[in-house]
C-alpha cells in the first residue's frame, strides 16, 4: 500500500531510498503523508516503540478506509 501511494506522490519521493521491508521506516512514511493532527503525527514520530507506532497507523488507516474496505 505504501509503496503505491508514495508512486502517485511521485517526485517528493522519488529517488529515495525504499525500505519496504523496515517496519520503523515504513511507520514513519505513512504518519508524514497521513491527514492527522500535528501533535499526534509528532508524538507518534518520537514513541520509540515500533509497534504501537504501527498499530496507530493500521487504526489510521482503518478509520481513513471506512468499515466497507476491509
Amino acid at each position: 500500500m505504501l509503496a503505491n501511494v508514495l508512486e502517485e506522490l511521485g517526485r517528493l519521493y522519488e529517488g529515495q531510498d525504499n525500505r519496504y521491508n523496515d517496519a520503523v521506516w515504513v511507520s514513519y512514511r505513512f504518519l508524514e503523508i497521513l491527514p492527522i493532527d500535528l501533535h499526534q503525527k509528532q508524538t507518534s514520530l518520537e514513541d520509540s516503540d515500533t509497534i504501537a507506532r504501527l498499530n496507530f497507523v493500521v487504526e489510521l488507516l482503518d478509520s481513513i478506509r471506512g468499515p466497507a474496505n476491509h
